[in-house]
């Protein structure tokens, strides 16, 4: 099974049925500012900066970072800050009865397409090792 992990830019609300709690990637954070993050850098407690783009980035800490001190030094220079876990997002497969309207997934007119098709395949025969 291939596990993708994405940036999301959004806090996307997380269910979790019982004591189940969804899988995040551990000492791993997605912030995100309208600041420029780009002035976050590797130092103190943050081992790794990853920009996404201007206003989203990943964090690594070290594993002895107090998280609410590391968040509280950001939010100083970010006031508008948003922190959350780095979640793990497994890919499934598509079941949208409108794939067909959207020319962007694939093209079939001879114009550009992402190649979803081709991911989607990829993702699935290394979902089936």
């Amino acid at each position: 099974m291939v596990t993708i992990v994405a940036m999301i830019a959004v806090s996307v609300p997380m269910v979790s049925y019982g004591d189940e709690q969804p899988e995040t990637i551990k000492k791993e954070y997605i912030i995100t500012s309208s600041g420029d993050l780009s002035a976050v850098k590797a130092d103190g407690h943050i081992v790794d900066v990853v920009l996404a783009d201007s206003h989203t980035a990943l964090i690594k800490v070290d594993s002895t970072a107090n998280l609410s001190s590391v968040q509280q030094d950001l939010k100083d220079a970010f006031p508008d800050l948003t922190m959350q876990p780095n979640y793990v997002y497994e890919s499934t497969s598509v079941n949208d009865p409108y794939y067909n309207l959207q020319w962007g997934l694939l093209n079939t007119s001879g114009g550009v397409d992402i190649g979803f098709e081709e991911a989607q395949s990829f993702i699935e025969s290394k979902n089936r090792c």
